[in-house]
């Protein structure tokens, strides 16, 4: 495992020192802002600006000081989609490697839909092509009232292939979607909001505080739960209603051991506003007792878990009611030794084991057992 300087995984994505492409900056605490970077082509994506975006994604998704991310293009355009030079070169390989050259741009997509954390399009000129099928692939689209939404492709004769579809299409109707896709009709800020493609409209001068001060709206609220939610929502769109419900309950039966829901309870009985951490489970105490399997025996009597349960009565039925896990122990007596949990019910548990020896913390997995 290579960790970058301030402790989070280096990970399996390019990561670059610098970037050329794009500006990244906290706005405000919690707030960070993503500018797509080249105005002189109207903040077209190339391949560098997919490799540089993904990597700002990945670091978000590890930074406990972000809570909601920005994204918005430099000078009079938001972003106009994917590169000419680009498109040249992939639209004239094979089928098949065209659909791996192409999956990579999907990926980045589907990075900002599956990001833990709100992520608000401020769409504040033309945004077309990708640029509209970035803004999809986001949580909330805020947007000055002169913008331009625009799928233009069928003009080289193809079509929006990276989510503009199978993204919108719920979001404002097969209808305005066809509109939008076949005779390629632009849609301005104002109509967007009308038809449930944008959230909020302001007049390009306030665009940047009204994007701001909800982004403020959602700093304050529990970080766990806004990404549970996100989850859920994006997860029930393509589920029946009672695979939806169960998805709920699962969810829910998270959050529910969370410190943040204890919080949450403790500021409404006490009448008082939350702080919220974005902290995820409970302490317990346990004892360790038995021989050690695979190594020798520790000489610490008791060991502190971290630990939260999650029900899943419903999204596995059958499982068993013991989950295992093996906790490794680094120290002057190395080795590992089985800890059992027994869950009352069909359960399953998530744990993390504080290191007893050393003040920096491990992890451990969990496995099931069948009964």
């Amino acid at each position: 495992m290579r960790l970058r300087g301030d402790g989070s995984p280096e990970g399996f994505l390019d990561q670059p020192d610098e970037f050329t492409t794009i500006r990244y900056e906290i706005a405000e605490p919690g707030i960070a802002l993503l500018s797509l970077d080249r105005p002189d082509k109207l903040n077209a994506f190339d391949e560098r600006m997919i490799r540089e975006m993904r990597a700002v994604i990945w670091r978000i998704a590890f930074d406990e000081t972000v809570r909601v991310l920005i994204i918005t293009g430099e000078g009079q355009g938001c972003c106009s989609g994917r590169e000419i030079l680009g498109l040249d070169y992939e639209n004239n390989l094979p089928s098949s490697q065209y659909r791996a050259y192409v999956r990579a741009n999907h990926e980045m997509l589907d990075d900002l839909e599956a990001l833990e954390k709100p992520v608000i399009s401020m769409v504040n000129g033309i945004c077309a092509g990708g640029g509209v099928e970035i803004a999809a692939a986001s949580d909330f689209r805020i947007t000055a009232e002169d913008a331009q939404y625009v799928l233009t492709e069928n003009n080289i004769g193809v079509i929006p292939a990276s989510g503009a579809a199978s993204r919108m299409i719920q979001m404002i109707g097969i209808g305005r979607l066809k509109e939008m896709m076949m005779p390629t009709l632009p849609v301005d800020g104002v109509e967007a909001h009308r038809i449930g493609l944008a959230n909020r409209v302001y007049p390009l001068d306030d665009l940047r505080e009204g994007t701001l001060e909800f982004a403020r709206i959602l700093c304050e609220r529990a970080p766990l739960a806004l990404g549970m939610a996100k989850h859920v929502i994006n997860s029930c769109q393509n589920v029946d209603t009672e695979t939806g419900r169960i998805i709920e309950r699962l969810g829910q039966s998270v959050l529910i051991n969370s410190e943040d829901a204890r919080e949450g309870n403790a500021a409404f009985r006490e009448n008082r506003k939350p702080e919220f951490k974005g902290r995820c489970s409970r302490t317990s105490t346990v004892s360790i007792s038995g021989s050690n399997t695979a190594g020798p025996t520790p000489t610490a009597g008791r060991a502190r878990l971290h630990y939260s349960s999650c029900m899943a009565r419903d999204a596995l039925p059958g499982c068993g009611t013991v989950w295992s896990t093996f906790l490794r122990t680094n120290g002057p007596e190395t080795g590992l030794f089985p800890i059992c949990l027994a869950m009352g019910g069909p359960t399953m548990a998530t744990i993390t084991a504080w290191d007893i020896w050393r003040p920096t913390w491990r992890r451990c997995c969990a496995m099931p057992v069948k009964s």
